[in-house]
């Protein structure tokens, strides 16, 4: 059983921490009612989490809602995957496995700063034995949850070798769905569509498979990271001319804009913009993909 505390207040939180005695001392701290990372802080240290308490509780998070409460929890150790899965009737399909790429920059010291994600397919994978093994472990979530109608996105982590829930919600993958028509071309199926048919058409949610088929084409979410604070004169134009013009480009969003101030990326309300990418060839996309971290790294913004 893991360790975890839902707190409303400070008071109590020391004397739970003393009791627990987690060594080394790693502690997550995070809004309840939030996403994206959000808030989400690794505290090495006692005052470190009555601190970011007092931080998170009574602010307004990144979905417009108070923080009326926040979970401590043990930060686990181990390989993360996103399972994302549709359900009619208590059957349920997984429409995505999702491995993100994250780091920890721009001053936290876990890897909680979202760079990119992709889809993994069981067959394909060296380890497809315990990505099975995730899938099958959220569809008990599932059941003990009482989940059995729509869309879940459920994050898991492999600790010691076994899949260890971080977070489930009845909802479908986030990002604002950015993932969607890459999802579906890379795979057929994308989990926006998946939960309209198990709502409104039972022999289309048969098709669907159990768990994603082979890559036709491979698809890449990247999200720009921004590492300096200051006001932005201008995007690179030439650099976002080269993107639009890569093989593997489906489209982009720049999310900060001229003449305003600009910060450092914390979590994904903070992206200085995303990319979405898909090709048949898996070195294109890696190629690509290298090219826009270089682009963060060498002009993309330009600041007065």
């Amino acid at each position: 059983m893991r360790s975890q505390l839902l707190a409303f207040e400070y008071k109590g939180v020391g004397e739970w921490l003393r009791e627990w005695n987690p060594v080394p001392f790693k502690v997550i701290v995070k809004p309840v009612e939030s996403a994206g990372s959000d808030d989400v802080k690794l505290c090495l240290s006692e005052k470190e989490v009555e601190e970011h308490m007092a931080h998170i509780l009574s602010k307004l998070n990144g979905l417009g809602n108070v923080n009326e409460g926040v979970l401590v929890q043990e930060f686990l150790e181990g390989a993360e995957y996103v399972v994302d899965t549709v359900s009619r009737d208590g059957v349920s399909k997984c429409m995505g496995i999702w491995k993100y790429h994250k780091e920890a920059v721009n001053g936290h010291t876990a890897p909680i700063v979202y760079y990119g994600q992709k889809t993994l397919v069981i067959q394909e994978e060296e380890n497809g034995d315990e990505l099975q093994r995730a899938v099958d472990y959220v569809k008990v979530c599932l059941e003990a949850l009482g989940i059995k109608n729509g869309p879940a996105h459920a994050e898991v982590k492999m600790v010691k070798g076994e899949p260890c829930l971080v977070e489930v919600g009845a909802r479908c993958h986030g990002a604002e769905g950015c993932w969607r028509d890459i999802c579906r071309e890379s795979h057929g199926w994308d989990q926006i569509n998946g939960t309209l048919d198990a709502y409104l058409d039972e022999a289309a949610f048969a098709k669907i498979p159990l768990v994603p088929q082979l890559h036709v084409k491979y698809p890449r979410c990247v999200f720009m990271v921004n590492y300096t604070d200051g006001m932005l004169k201008e995007v690179n134009k030439s650099m976002l001319k080269e993107i639009c013009e890569f093989s593997s480009y489906r489209g982009h969003e720049v999310f900060v804009k001229e003449g305003t101030m600009t910060y450092k990326t914390t979590d994904c309300f903070t992206f200085l913009a995303n990319v979405l990418l898909c090709h048949e060839s898996l070195e294109v996309i890696e190629q690509h993909y290298a090219r826009i971290r270089e682009m963060e790294n060498t002009g993309f913004l330009v600041f007065e």
